[in-house]
């Protein structure tokens, strides 16, 4: 099956995908992982609590909204949640300069096998997941989920997929975010000058998101072994769609 073909199959059945039960933050009183994000995007505030500073200035949910339509778990453990889709840019040449790549660290580390240590956004298709506040661990999506470091991911928008990893970790008030190549496989490209490998520079600084309506399907408990960065994007392509199709062809109608 061409990648073409794959992402039709998806997207296809995506369309057909009985809903999920919403998924329930654990450490949050009864309430869904959905709601947290939706009363972050109202108040500022997630799980009744205000965000944290960064050098000195107020971090809001209002000013770049995540926009989360459901967080959904299947029976057979997949995630699947539908959000925005911001930009990571970490372990690649673009934010790291002359330093790179010894300067740019990613969460998920490769095997020490690799040729690379970290993971570098340009060249591989990763979703980040959000880590819990440092004074309250417990409030945690990925310990609610299952979901670890270098599991296998799906990201689809519109007739467009990108088969991933789970590859990096960010705020517990953002949810949904992906790898430059992700971007680049939604038909979304960050590159402020188009083509150039490796890039310097994105579009408006720090890259421009989909603000809405991407799918990302979660597969916990899924890391490859070996997870190497020499074999990274054809193990998760081929693995990732494996997984998805026969996700698919058992919760579609």
């Amino acid at each position: 099956m061409s990648p073409t073909q794959m992402c039709s199959a998806i997207s296809a059945g995506l369309a057909k995908l009985k809903p999920g039960e919403p998924l329930v933050a654990q450490a949050a009183k009864g309430k869904t992982w959905k709601a947290l994000y939706d009363d972050c995007d109202r108040t500022d505030r997630f799980a009744g609590f205000a965000l944290p500073k960064h050098k000195g200035k107020q971090l809001r949910c209002s000013s770049d909204a995540n926009r989360v339509a459901f967080v959904s778990r299947y029976s057979d453990g997949t995630v699947v949640f539908n959000s925005k889709a911001a930009v990571d840019a970490d372990g690649s040449p673009v934010i790291g300069g002359s330093g790179w790549p010894n300067n740019v660290e990613t969460w998920l580390t490769f095997d020490k096998s690799s040729r690379d240590h970290f993971v570098n956004a340009e060249l591989v298709p990763f979703i980040v997941m959000p880590l819990p506040p440092r004074d309250k661990p417990d409030l945690s999506l990925m310990k609610d989920t299952g979901v670890g470091k270098g599991d296998l991911a799906v990201v689809v928008k519109g007739d467009r997929c990108s088969l991933a990893i789970v590859g990096d970790a960010g705020p517990f008030f953002r949810l949904g975010e992906a790898s430059l190549r992700t971007h680049e496989d939604l038909g979304n490209p960050q590159c402020a000058v188009q083509g150039q490998s490796p890039c310097r520079a994105l579009k408006k600084g720090s890259g421009v998101g989909i603000p809405s309506g991407v799918t990302f399907i979660v597969f916990p408990g899924t890391r490859p072994k070996p997870l190497e960065s020499q074999t990274v994007n054809a193990v998760a392509d081929k693995a990732a769609g494996d997984r998805v199709l026969k996700f698919l062809s058992t919760y579609a109608r």
